[in-house]
């Protein structure tokens, strides 16, 4: 079956620092880690989200947006019967130290060789789309 038009997209920041890990967040509740990002609310670019998101989970101020990297296509949303979403990845720099705040309970940067050992708690955009496509151009390491 061919999803078409998602019922909600979503802007995600892959956070990188300069040894190649991932940053990655643990939700309050939640067992999965995820990216930092968020439901793209009405008249709101990925980027303007992205930069909402950002400071109100992490408070950074401080960053950069270097560029659209890949998204997951339409998928069903595994938190709600019925919903489909698309979630768009994008490379951020961030000038600043990342500090959990708000909804979020835990940060962590994750290499490479700590992937395989988690792979059941990430989030499926992350394993299927993003850190297969950040392994590929050997930016995360």
């Amino acid at each position: 079956m061919t999803l078409q038009k998602p019922t909600f997209e979503k802007a995600a920041a892959l956070i990188l620092n300069e040894k190649g890990k991932l940053l990655i967040a643990k939700k309050r509740g939640k067992d999965t880690w995820i990216s930092i990002g968020g439901r793209i609310e009405a008249g709101e670019s990925d980027e303007d989200c992205l930069r909402r998101v950002i400071e109100e989970e992490l408070s950074i101020t401080k960053l950069n947006i270097t560029k659209y990297y890949c998204e997951t296509g339409v998928e069903f949303n595994p938190h709600k019967l019925g919903e489909t979403l698309i979630v768009r990845f994008y490379l951020v720099d961030i000038q600043e130290e990342a500090k959990a705040n708000f909804e979020i309970e835990a940060i962590k940067w994750i290499s490479l060789s700590e992937v395989d050992e988690m792979s059941n708690k990430l989030a499926s955009g992350l394993v299927k789309f993003a850190i297969p496509n950040l392994v590929q151009d050997s930016l995360m390491r």
